[in-house]
C-alpha cells in the first residue's frame, strides 16, 4: 500500500497548485487532501508499530519490512504536514530505545536518518 501512496503523491503535488483558490470547490479539495493525509499518516504509524510487535512478525519479517519502509517512507513522510512528520520522527526514536529491537537498531537508525534528510530537504524548498 505504501508503494501505491508513493506513486500517488506526485500527481497530487502537481495538481494542487493548479487549483484556483477562488474556485467554490477549493475548500472541499483541501478537506479531501487533509483526509488523504490523515489516512497516509495512519498507514505510516501502523507500519512502524508492526516493528515493535512481539507476536506477529519474526525478526526476519521485520528486517524485510524495514527494507520496504526505506524505499517508501522518506518520500511519503516528507510530504506529510509537519506535525505528522514530527510524530513519525518521535515514533522512530521510541523504536530506537526499544530493548527488544536491539538487532534492528542499525536499520531503524538508517530509516530515521533517511526520513529526516528527506523532510529537511522538502522543508528547505
Amino acid at each position: 500500500m505504501l508503494r501505491c501512496v508513493s506513486v500517488q503523491l506526485d500527481p497530487i503535488d502537481k495538481f494542487l497548485p493548479t487549483v484556483d483558490k477562488n474556485d467554490e470547490l477549493y475548500p472541499e479539495r483541501l478537506k479531501g487532501l487533509e483526509t488523504a493525509n490523515a489516512g497516509i499518516t495512519l498507514m505510516v504509524v501502523s507500519s512502524l508499530k508492526l516493528l515493535s510487535d512481539r507476536n506477529i512478525l519474526t525478526v526476519a519479517d521485520k528486517e524485510r519490512l524495514l527494507r520496504h519502509l526505506r524505499k517508501s517512507l522518506p518520500g511519503i513522510v516528507s510530504r506529510l504536514p509537519a506535525p505528522s512528520a514530527d510524530d513519525t520522527d518521535r515514533q522512530l526514536k521510541n523504536l530506537l530505545e526499544d530493548q527488544s529491537l536491539i538487532d534492528l537498531r542499525p536499520a531503524i537508525r538508517t530509516l530515521s536518518d533517511e526520513i529526516a534528510a528527506a523532510v529537511g530537504k522538502r522543508r528547505a524548498e
